[in-house]
């Protein structure tokens, strides 16, 4: 009677035990789902924003958009030319970049330098003064592993040159070109310093002059 009463517990609370073990599993899983489900949803979160991240940059370097990135500079130089003494070229300008290679810039140029093309009827060799306003195309390439960025910018504008004594005047205003192409380093947080070289259509005159650029 004993054996048999025993029996039947045995028999009676298997079932429950398996019901407990099989509720506990269900909490670790639901546990587990949540924690997985919470872990997804972050690793979701945290990938949108890395690839929103990626897409700013990208955005930034394909686009800065025009008068976002603008500098100003200014600079001097020496030049000569066709009929033309050594001459000295001073140069102001200002301008925007559209990206990290595509900006452009206007530039105000003003120099002197002897000449005796007009020797002819003003005498001596006279002082030749040299005005120009110019839009130019700027592009530029920052070379990897270096601070150095190359840059050539061919322009377009208006040059006025006038030469005369107390007698005489002779002065002319035309169209004009003109390229210039260089290097520049930064010597501060905003300074960069660059040279260039010049070639200009008045006079054929070919110049070089260094300057200070400044990012705004």
């Amino acid at each position: 009677m004993k054996n048999t009463l025993l029996a039947t517990l045995v028999a009676l609370s298997i079932p429950c035990a398996v019901q407990a073990q099989n509720i506990e599993d269900y909490k670790v899983s639901c546990e587990a789902e949540a924690a997985c489900n919470t872990f997804d949803v972050t690793y979701e979160e945290t990938g949108e924003e890395v690839a929103q991240t990626r897409r700013t940059r990208r955005t930034r370097s394909t686009s800065q958009g025009l008068f976002k990135d603008n500098f100003v500079g200014g600079g001097a130089g020496i030049f000569f030319g066709d009929g033309l003494d050594l001459g000295v070229l001073g140069h102001v300008f200002a301008g925007t970049r559209y990206n990290e290679y595509i900006g452009g810039e206007i530039e105000f140029t003003f120099g002197f330098a002897g000449t005796d093309s007009f020797g002819g009827f003003l005498g001596d060799t006279e002082t030749a003064t040299f005005l120009g306003f110019y839009f130019n195309p700027r592009f530029e390439y920052k070379f990897k592993n270096s601070n150095i960025t190359a840059f050539v910018a061919p322009g377009i504008g208006l040059s006025r040159f006038s030469v005369g004594n107390d007698f005489v005047d002779v002065s002319d205003t035309d169209f004009d070109f003109q390229i210039k192409a260089g290097a520049m380093f930064p010597i501060g947080e905003k300074l960069n310093a660059y040279g260039q070289g010049r070639i200009q259509n008045t006079f054929d005159t070919f110049g070089v002059d260094g300057g200070i650029l400044f990012n705004l």
